[in-house]
């Protein structure tokens, strides 16, 4: 830069003698010089907003890794009709019972006979039965997590240990009714059908809220644990 201004300077001394009339030359050759001077400062000084690549670089490996969601271990999520309050069994030991095998036990009260109750045990989420019958029930079952439908209301996240049996707690309503009345027991969380017929029936049900429909009025009863509901 500093020749080019010695050049400039030396060419005006040797012609003093026209000075005056190569004064608009001279000028635009020194607003030249400087214009060039301040690109080439320009070019050297980084521009303050625009970060360098070793900034962005360091910003970018520094970034937090946001961990993914947990996802569900089964995919099953329960369906309609499907209880899985944690309370519906009591879960005890079985001295008699050896090896891998534990046992799921549907005992009614004592006196009664629901003997039209059907009692099922599924895989969750499956239609499909693994074992099944009528009135109280005793089903020997490989360690797990199963549902059990006891007059069509199916309780999921039943939990089957070795060497102890998972009892079911379960009460029983007792319909009194003219053989000509028609009574249908409704599940009290979804109001789906669940069991029904005429006149006098001894219904074996799971602990819990339902409601009992006769000619098209309902009334809520409540099935405790080893207790008969008179309706």
């Amino acid at each position: 830069m500093d020749h080019r201004l010695v050049y400039l300077f030396s060419s005006a001394s040797s012609h003093q003698t026209s000075f005056l009339s190569r004064f608009p030359i001279f000028f635009l050759l020194l607003l030249a010089a400087c214009l060039l001077w301040q690109c080439e400062n320009q070019e050297k000084q980084p521009s303050p907003n625009v970060p360098s690549q070793e900034t962005v670089t360091a910003k970018t490996e520094s970034a937090p890794v946001v961990p993914p969601l947990p996802s569900s271990s089964t995919g099953f999520v329960p369906t309609a009709g499907v209880s899985s309050s944690p309370s519906c069994c009591e879960i005890v030991a079985n001295s008699d019972l050896k090896g891998r095998l534990g046992r799921l036990v549907v005992n009614f009260p004592e006196g009664t006979n629901p003997g039209s109750t059907r009692i099922d045990v599924f895989k969750p989420g499956e239609p499909k039965e693994l074992n099944g019958g009528y009135g109280g029930q005793i089903f020997d079952l490989l360690p797990g997590i199963y549902e059990v439908e006891i007059s069509k209301k199916r309780l999921a996240g039943v939990s089957i240990q070795s060497a102890h049996d998972t009892r079911v707690k379960v009460g029983v309503l007792q319909i009194n009714a003219g053989r000509s009345t028609r009574v249908d027991v409704v599940d009290g969380d979804d109001q789906s059908a669940l069991t029904g017929g005429y006149g006098n029936q001894t219904i074996g049900l799971p602990v819990g809220s339902f409601q009992v429909k006769v000619a098209g009025q309902a009334e809520t009863v409540s099935i405790e644990e080893g207790k008969v509901t008179e309706f």
